[in-house]
């Protein structure tokens, strides 16, 4: 029987192995970004009020879906209302239309909203999106110092004046177009409207002068020079001398930035391979030239704008952009002082294209105004207010504090089971493990006696039940209440897919997928991204897309021999982190093995003594007899980007229990990686490159198995069932209205919950 069993694993790998380089053989060549419609969904509506912004790996409950930053006071309730009261806003009357921003323009100036997630609403409402590339969203250059080995974002030196147009930055330049702009208005121009730019700051050919490493822009460009790349010298190669040129060194050159700036670094690189051609100097085209205080680094760019774009001085001035874009000063007498006047038919009803009857010069009119550039839509006929100090003081939250000093402020007691998970519902915290919330009286359930997916009541009666894999031993289970999708992987390497209803309580199988040849042990939905992982045991992780449940790519750990433990992801860029150990004794994983703790209790005494010494050893262990083996298994974190290239790899002092990763918009936080260990301690490492940035011990020295962040405040959950709460000890100095604001808030802890199922 065993030996049957292991014929049909091998034919089932291969085949497996097969189909998936079938797949990647079509798509390996290029690099497409993940869902593109899911990536507009990241950069803006749904990322700027997601339910997960302030949580690690867990939902957060349904009432504070959107949790504002500086006020908890008239908040804009969660991600699918904004998304509708945006879409029901008339924006045929620019009374009606101001009268539907306040609101949203008031969260901004209150910190409720960062720069980035405003700027989002501003160009949607506009009529800018990422379906169209004349029309795409438009964001500012923020930055002007590219030259600096390094750079002080409190410095206001380094920043673009963000109350001019590109066009003006230049005085020598401004000089040549105010006086063509002159000759125009005094008759010059042959009985066409005066402008003073016959560019613009915003065209479909930018975007993908910006974009051509990557596809689908890679091709966008080749069809637009006719087969071919642009000229080498014309191609965007260097941050520094394309920012020089659009402020000064060209006559046609006023571009603006696009929104993958601030959170796509794949861009700035030649992933492809494809060859762009040598400039005239003898320089051949690859990635972008960066920076150097961005040491050649594409991550520490677009962090770096990120948090530029949050930074106080651009939230001080941002305003005065928002004029000259969305603004008053975007038309009429204002716009001629300000500098900031184009070609008449870039503006929204600049062209009556009814009355012009010829239909060639219709077409060209319409190819004229699509090639050249668009203005958005006017949003605003008065300044738009200024963001008050307060919110900007606010954006400063949990990265400036925890990485300080982190101390239990309380115990929550202990439950009668081991806290494997924490999750929010309606503002309660429910630490029971497996059962998830997903109505006032409704749970899903899972690794019941005989392995099957459930939906009980409080009282633990079934509702409904899923067909699982026959005869399979279910390993993990990841649930995204918003979307009702259920994903469970098994341990013969089997994916099933799930949607579950609460009216009535029922399920519906989507797909089952055949993709990893070991065991799977974790799954994770990324509901921004609109994409899940599956960790294979054996190293080999998969991305899938959520909505299609198609194959999207997979990546393995370099090490074939390492045993993949726990895996998760960043739900704001997509970043995944894998934590493994050695093959020869991956059963020390916490999760896989549930003698770990029996085990390894002398070693935990040894990993203690070294972590207080500030060493960060190989992970040591016991054998089965209680000896100790020494220093041969590496315990060891992973961190990948989205598309599957590893950044970086640290080694860990010991044996993981739990993973976790924060999810706070780029630009807002400094997101974190938190590992705890068997001895009940944590460490936090920097997602930008994984350094490490503190290790905390705890008074409970049972593993730690689960991370739950609120407000300001960490909870930690063990195996012997007591939860944590950790809290940072703050500067007098450095608190902020919002820290203030939320010292006093508690949070209730379930007291109890359904433990068991009857049948």
């Amino acid at each position: 029987r065993e030996k049957e069993r292991e014929r049909v694993r091998v034919e089932r790998e291969r085949e497996l192995e097969r189909e998936l380089g079938q797949k990647q053989a079509h798509s390996s060549h290029r690099l497409y970004r993940i869902d593109h419609q899911a990536k507009q969904r990241r950069a803006g509506s749904e990322n700027m009020f997601s339910k997960l912004k302030r949580l690690f790996v867990n939902d957060e409950d349904e009432e504070t879906s959107f949790v504002p930053q500086a006020s908890r006071t008239n908040r804009l309730e969660g991600t699918h209302e904004m998304l509708q009261y945006i879409s029901s806003i008339d924006t045929t009357r620019m009374s009606s239309l101001e009268e539907a921003m306040s609101p949203i323009t008031n969260a901004w100036c209150e910190g409720v909203l960062n720069n980035f997630d405003y700027l989002m609403i501003l160009n949607t409402v506009a009529g800018r999106t990422f379906n169209d590339l004349s029309q795409y969203p438009v964001f500012p250059h923020v930055l002007k110092d590219y030259s600096s080995i390094s750079i002080n974002l409190d410095n206001a030196s380094v920043y673009r004046d963000l109350s001019k147009p590109m066009g003006v930055l230049d005085p020598t330049r401004w000089k040549r177009i105010l006086q063509n702009y002159n000759e125009l208005l005094h008759g010059g121009g042959m009985g066409e409207e005066p402008y003073m730019y016959g560019s613009h700051y915003s065209t479909a050919s930018h975007v993908k002068h910006y974009l051509f490493r990557m596809e689908p822009f890679s091709q966008f460009s080749v069809e637009l020079q006719g087969g071919r790349f642009d000229l080498p010298d014309r191609l965007f190669t260097s941050m520094r001398n394309t920012f020089a040129m659009s402020c000064g060194g060209s006559t046609s050159d006023f571009k603006e930035l696009i929104p993958e700036f601030f959170f796509l670094p794949e861009f700035l690189e030649n992933v492809n391979g494809y060859m762009f051609g040598t400039m005239s100097s003898g320089e051949v085209v690859n990635n972008v030239r960066l920076p150097p205080w961005a040491n050649k680094s594409g991550r520490v760019f677009v962090r770096t704008l990120a948090f530029a774009m949050e930074s106080a001085h651009v939230s001080q001035h941002l305003h005065e952009w928002i004029d000259l874009i969305f603004g008053y000063k975007q038309q009429g007498r204002e716009a001629v002082k300000a500098g900031n006047v184009f070609r008449l038919g870039s503006y929204e009803g600049g062209v009556d294209l009814s009355k012009i009857k010829d239909e060639t010069k219709k077409k060209a009119k319409i190819g004229e105004i699509t090639h050249f550039g668009q203005t958005p839509r006017q949003l605003f006929s008065k300044p738009h207010p200024r963001r008050v100090d307060a919110a900007v003081d606010s954006l400063t939250l949990l990265s400036n504090s925890i990485v300080e000093t982190l101390s239990v402020v309380q115990s929550f007691g202990k439950i009668e089971c081991p806290v494997r998970r924490l999750r929010a519902f309606k503002g309660v915290i429910d630490p029971y493990f497996p059962n998830t919330q997903v109505g006032e009286d409704l749970f899903i359930t899972w690794g019941t006696w005989d392995d099957g997916l459930l939906l009980i009541n409080s009282q633990g009666n079934p509702m409904a039940r899923a067909h699982a894999v026959v005869d399979n031993t279910m390993t993990c289970v990841d649930v995204n209440v918003d979307s009702c999708l259920v994903v469970i992987g098994y341990e013969s390497g089997v994916l099933d897919w799930f949607k579950f209803s609460v009216l009535p309580p029922s399920f519906e199988g989507l797909r089952r997928c055949y993709g990893h040849s070991s065991g799977v042990v974790s799954v994770v939905i990324n509901p921004l991204l609109g994409m899940t992982l599956s960790a294979g045991e054996n190293g080999v992780v998969h991305v899938w897309d959520s909505h299609t449940r198609e194959f999207i790519t997979s990546f393995r750990q370099p090490n074939h021999d390492d045993k993949i433990t726990h895996c998760g992801v960043s739900f704001s860029t997509g970043d995944v982190v894998t934590a493994c150990v050695r093959e020869s004794e991956a059963d020390l994983g916490f999760g896989l093995s549930k003698t770990t703790v029996a085990k390894h209790s002398r070693a935990r005494v040894e990993h203690q003594r070294q972590q207080e010494a500030g060493v960060y050893p190989r992970g040591d262990y016991l054998d089965e007899a209680g000896e100790d083996k020494g220093s041969n298994v590496l315990c060891s974190i992973t961190l990948w980007n989205v598309n599957g290239t590893e950044i970086s790899s640290t080694s860990l002092p010991g044996i993981v229990s739990s993973l976790s990763l924060t999810h706070f918009p780029c630009g807002d936080e400094t997101n974190s990686v938190c590992v705890g260990f068997t001895d009940g301690s944590f460490s936090l490492f920097r997602m930008l490159d994984l350094l490490p940035v503190r290790r905390f011990s705890s008074p409970n020295t049972t593993p730690l198995l689960s991370f739950f962040l609120f407000e300001e405040t960490l909870f930690t959950g063990y195996e012997d069932g007591e939860i944590l709460a950790w809290k940072a000890d703050f500067d007098n100095k450095k608190k902020s209205p919002y820290v203030q604001l939320v010292e006093g808030v508690s949070v209730t802890i379930q007291p109890t919950r359904v433990r068991s199922v009857s049948f």
